[in-house]
């Protein structure tokens, strides 16, 4: 039987997920499963709920700040551009100033921000869901996280065996978005050695130094590249991992996800700048190597702007596996790839090295969809349920 080209690509996507240096990059998507909302519910959550406070100014100045900023913004934006007009009440005569009618008082913004990320902490720590009016909201007694697929996702990358990997495998990257500790909490189900760039027992410190070095035959490196729910300062402002629950340090507080108001972070103690060095370090490598992406929608700007960098870099040997939704313009009603990675398809010179599994089809080397599904049905390979099953079974 002759090979078609569908099948000669699938065969090289399928060679590379069963790379023993295959890294990873996971963003909320593989979370949603698990009761975790993604960007823009997590944001029209975190809105209700300071919406809720018993002092409404708060909500006051949330909007206020919501208000000037596209209506696409998440609570990521919305938490920067607060970080922001901290820094300039700061430098303003009574620490405060005026946007669009309402005051902002230095201190009371600094409480706005807490509330924030506590209510960020808290939806993501206990799961939410939304369908049109019904709702189901995670609490401390009663949680509706499910960790399922994350298990099933750990137990294919190691427990499968695929053409003697296991043998041969280095520790796998994880470099991830998300703030929840779900691919930490499946690895450690799984018994699988993890580094995280943290030391010490149920509370943990943050120290890089032997980080990702694989010191003590580490299987799985863990990087957050926007922090976690779990990450806190103490009063001397070092980095501290700690879960709910832990009462004997009560001064742990400012709950440390990205962006952080800069003010708040000495450079010693910043991990994101070491967090993203790793990253960068890694796509800059001229290995041979591959990178896996899921449950990632290619709307961070930084972290597009790094992979895009570092693989126009003459001798870069990263290849990309992209396993991403394709959304549908709201002008045309039509699916259509990220911007991003048309445009990389388009005009990079390492176009050939990127392979994208949508659920429209598959993408390699140009915008020709080389796999499109049949009439009526899409692909379910994007998904992190897909993806996982390719791991197991292949295509």
């Amino acid at each position: 039987m002759v090979a078609t080209q569908q099948d000669e690509i699938l065969a090289q996507v399928g060679k590379h997920l069963d790379r023993p240096d295959l890294a990873w990059l996971l963003g909320a998507g593989i979370s949603y499963d698990a009761n975790i909302p993604l960007m823009n519910l997590l944001t029209s959550r975190v809105g209700d709920l300071i919406q809720q406070d018993d002092d409404k100014s708060y909500f006051d100045m949330y909007n206020s700040i919501r208000k000037g900023l596209p209506n696409e913004a998440h609570i990521e934006h919305i938490l920067s551009q607060l970080g922001d007009i901290i820094s300039l009440t700061e430098r303003a005569k009574e620490h405060k100033l005026t946007l669009n009618d309402v005051e902002l008082e230095q201190e009371r913004l600094k409480l706005l921000y807490k509330k924030i990320v506590d209510h960020i902490r808290t939806t993501i720590r206990y799961g939410y869901t939304k369908n049109g009016k019904d709702e189901e909201i995670g609490k401390f007694e009663n949680p509706i996280i499910r960790i399922h697929q994350h298990l099933s996702f750990v137990r294919a990358i190691y427990q499968v065996s695929r053409a003697g990997v296991q043998n041969r495998r280095s520790s796998v990257k994880f470099f991830t978005t998300n703030y929840d500790t779900l691919l930490e909490d499946a690895l450690s189900f799984e018994r699988i050695a993890c580094s995280d760039g943290f030391s010490g027992g149920a509370i943990g410190f943050w120290n890089p130094a032997n980080f990702g070095t694989n010191r003590s035959g580490d299987e799985a490196i863990v990087i957050k590249l926007h922090g976690s729910i779990d990450w806190r300062f103490d009063e001397d402002r070092n980095l501290i991992k700690c879960r709910d629950g832990i009462h004997e340090k009560d001064t742990f507080s400012d709950v440390l996800i990205y962006p952080q108001q800069t003010k708040y972070v000495e450079t010693q103690k910043d991990p994101f700048s070491f967090l993203f060095k790793s990253f960068r370090s890694y796509l800059s490598s001229s290995k041979d190597q591959a990178l896996a992406i899921c449950g990632y929608s290619f709307g961070d700007e930084h972290i597009n702007l790094e992979i895009e960098a570092s693989m126009s870099l003459a001798g870069n040997n990263t290849t990309l596996l992209c396993f991403v939704q394709e959304p549908v313009d709201p002008t045309t009603k039509q699916p259509n790839l990220p911007q991003i990675i048309t445009k990389w398809l388009r005009t990079s010179n390492f176009k050939e090295r990127i392979f994208v599994l949508t659920d429209q089809g598959l993408y390699w080397g140009n915008i020709e969809n080389r796999f499109p599904p049949d009439e009526g049905s899409q692909h379910n390979w994007w998904t992190f349920v897909g993806v996982t099953d390719l791991l197991e079974n292949g295509f």
